[in-house]
């Protein structure tokens, strides 16, 4: 995997360190290279950018100069139409007009590490196919692509947006999967990629495919909670 060019852009010393931080934590832990460079002059990142490429971008909304950061990206949108944005801002006042400029997330200050998950989920950079071992077989899988994970007794089936795999596996063996942001246990044999659900209904999702997932009934105040709140967040 080629590493991921990240550029941070804000006014704020201590902004950029505690992104920085977090940051270059959460792509360390998830195996993904990195080339990272940090801007405190919205100017001088604009002139970075026109001359080298980026793939990630954090760009705080109120730079120097009564600048706006979504004004800066507009202008780099010219150069770099695809690398993924994300606003930090201290207000939600300019959230709708971020996405004008195709934002991936706005994130409100100070980042922490839930929140950059959530954001680093849309962006998709860290989709890149992930290793599990079964005990029986080792298979690669990526993770965006992964819709449901389905237990029906000694297997697991692995319904992507390709098609279904059907693995001789217990569903602990896809830890590494379930634990992501996107993922949510409805029950004990089902987890679910919540970017491919069309609705929730009583005690049931219904995916984007018409796919069916149960919900436990002594599990459903518990799943419709962690379901509204990721949809929050990623509105």
């Amino acid at each position: 995997m080629n590493p991921v060019k990240v550029v941070i852009c804000d006014d704020d010393y201590q902004t950029i360190v505690n992104t920085k931080d977090i940051l270059t934590e959460y792509l360390e832990s998830h195996g993904i290279p990195y080339e990272l460079q940090c801007f405190d002059d919205g100017e001088l990142c604009l002139e970075h950018l026109q001359h080298h490429d980026a793939d990630l971008i954090f760009l705080d909304i109120y730079l120097q100069d009564d600048q706006l950061g979504t004004e800066l990206a507009r202008s780099l949108r010219a150069f770099n139409p695809t690398a993924k944005l994300i606003f930090l801002s201290s207000s939600n006042e300019f959230a709708a007009e971020s996405f004008a400029v195709d934002a991936s997330f706005y994130l409100l200050k100070p980042l922490t590490r839930e929140k950059l998950e959530t954001a680093m989920a849309r962006c998709n950079l860290a989709s890149a196919e992930i290793t599990i071992d079964t005990g029986r077989e080792v298979i690669s899988i990526n993770p965006q692509a992964v819709t449901v994970l389905e237990v029906q007794n000694k297997y697991t089936f692995v319904h992507t947006v390709n098609g279904v795999m059907k693995v001789i596996s217990p569903l602990s063996k896809f830890a590494e999967l379930i634990q992501r942001p996107d993922f949510l246990m409805t029950n004990r044999s089902f987890a679910i990629n919540l970017q491919y659900v069309d609705r929730l209904e009583n005690d049931r999702f219904i995916m984007k495919d018409g796919f069916n997932v149960p919900i436990t009934i002594r599990n459903i105040k518990a799943v419709r909670e962690a379901y509204m709140e990721w949809v929050i967040n990623n509105v």
